[in-house]
């Protein structure tokens, strides 16, 4: 049996990751929870992995007839990919009687450069109250702004990561999980001063 092997590992972090998807269970699936034995059904759900530290993979499951939840918590010291890499754990590894296998792979694209003029704040000066509101409130105090417009150079950077894995029994798959989770945020490359 393979031993434990992550092929490549880029852009780390221990936050959570959130992959929605589906998974197509072909077979029952039974797995250890908390010290209680559940059963996975066969059939196809709507279903999010969230990565959670570096080791481990919650993923909910749901639909018409059942909503489940299946842990995988990995061996400690295991640092699952988060944008591009593969990783193969052992049922004696997992605690469960199934083993897992799977990739994560990392797409991103740049649109074309787009010039505009966005909406900006132009700070006013600090505003206090004319009065106190006692000895330990001293007059409340807040800077004004009022709207302004500036031009700015930007192009918006898109991100899709793809996960998949399978979940294996006796060398027989039991389960396909396919989900992606998509993002874009603007990559400026020029941004003007604000003005009224």
């Amino acid at each position: 049996m393979k031993f434990l092997s992550i092929l490549l590992v880029l852009g780390l972090f221990t936050g959570c990751l959130r992959v929605s998807g589906k998974m197509d269970v072909k077979e029952h699936i039974v797995y250890k929870d908390r010290g209680h034995t559940e059963v996975i059904l066969a059939g196809e759900y709507q279903a999010r992995a969230t990565f959670k530290g570096q080791n481990k993979i919650v993923v909910d499951l749901s639909n018409d007839l059942q909503k489940q939840q299946l842990t995988l918590k990995f061996p400690v010291g295991t640092i699952l990919p988060r944008d591009n890499g593969e990783f193969s754990v052992n049922n004696r590894q997992l605690n469960q009687p199934f083993s897992v296998t799977g990739s994560f792979k990392t797409e991103t694209n740049y649109s074309d450069v787009v010039e505009v003029q966005e909406s900006c704040q132009i700070s006013q000066g600090t505003v206090c109250d004319d009065f106190e509101y006692g000895p330990s409130y001293p007059n409340r105090c807040h800077v004004e702004y009022t709207k302004g417009l500036r031009d700015v150079k930007f192009r918006t950077l898109s991100t899709v990561k793809t996960l998949t894995f399978n979940v294996t029994q006796d060398e027989q798959t039991k389960a396909t999980f396919n989900g992606k989770n998509a993002d874009e945020k603007k990559d400026y490359l020029f941004v003007g001063p604000c003005t009224l």
